[in-house]
């Protein structure tokens, strides 16, 4: 079996042979109506039909509820502001509960349906960054292009050489583009390293196609319907896929279980 010890307050830590901790505590209530769309969505074997499916097969998962970065101490308020204004994502900076982050600041940004990111500040040292990646489907695909394009900040990962986005076209052409550099909107002062695979509503990857509009466009400027409008005035609509770290960088990802429980974890 996987070895496990119990957390003051309930719930259970349980660490993954890569060294994850993944925190699991029952969740309150029902998990139908808590996170996520109005229903649970099936396997894409399963909703192969409908056009409506998750990637994968069976699981008791309903996608994470959040993930949670270590980042330097002030550069909490920068994140922030980097989400507000180059990306338009709806984002808050507060303090962080005395006993778990000893009162440090931490970001917090939206992204979906019961979903973010969460910038803790902490004066832990931060290990290098080992390339660890998340993807994100946007509103406006177009727009948040040219936005950080102007900035220099879309990025070509050379692990992907297939995948070049020095144009708009390029971008436009693979449905998606990336960035690595969080940067302070007014002073352009590096904060934090985490590369975005930012995704059109149209990409290939997208789970629920069907539930779009019949009107969205190539550059997917439109909302992602009725549950995409549960996320107006953000324009990160969900994070997708992510990477494992490879080198001990503290993260952590809370996911909703079908069984009405909350698992979280340092990645």
């Amino acid at each position: 079996g996987i070895p496990f010890t119990r957390r003051p307050g309930g719930g259970v830590a349980v660490a993954c042979p890569q060294g994850n901790v993944f925190h699991l505590e029952e969740q309150p209530g029902s998990a139908w109506t808590w996170y996520g769309p109005r229903a649970l969505l099936p396997p894409a074997s399963q909703g192969a039909s409908s056009g409506v499916g998750l990637p994968g097969g069976t699981s008791l998962g309903l996608g994470l509820r959040s993930v949670a970065l270590a980042v330097p101490p002030g550069a909490a308020s920068g994140i922030c502001a980097f989400y507000q204004v180059a990306l338009g994502a709806s984002a808050t900076l507060e303090k962080g509960q005395e006993g778990e982050l000893g009162g440090r600041q931490v970001c917090r940004v939206a992204i979906g349906f019961h979903q973010e990111l969460r910038f803790e500040e902490t004066t832990d040292p931060i290990p290098e960054y080992d390339g660890h990646h998340i993807a994100v489907y946007v509103n406006r695909f177009e727009d948040l292009y040219k936005r950080l394009h102007h900035k220099g900040l879309v990025w070509n990962n050379p692990r992907f050489p297939q995948f070049q986005y020095d144009t708009l076209e390029d971008a436009l052409r693979h449905r998606e583009f990336r960035f690595k550099d969080l940067v302070h909107p007014e002073t352009g002062k590096h904060l934090y390293t985490l590369e975005h695979e930012v995704r059109s509503l149209n990409h290939p990857g997208f789970s629920c196609p069907t539930l779009l509009p019949s009107t969205v466009e190539q550059n997917s400027q439109q909302l992602a319907g009725d549950e995409g409008g549960k996320a107006a005035g953000r324009d990160l609509l969900g994070v997708a896929a992510g990477e494992v770290g490879r080198g001990g960088q503290t993260r952590k990802a809370a996911t909703t279980l079908k069984q009405a429980s909350v698992m979280e974890g340092e990645l």
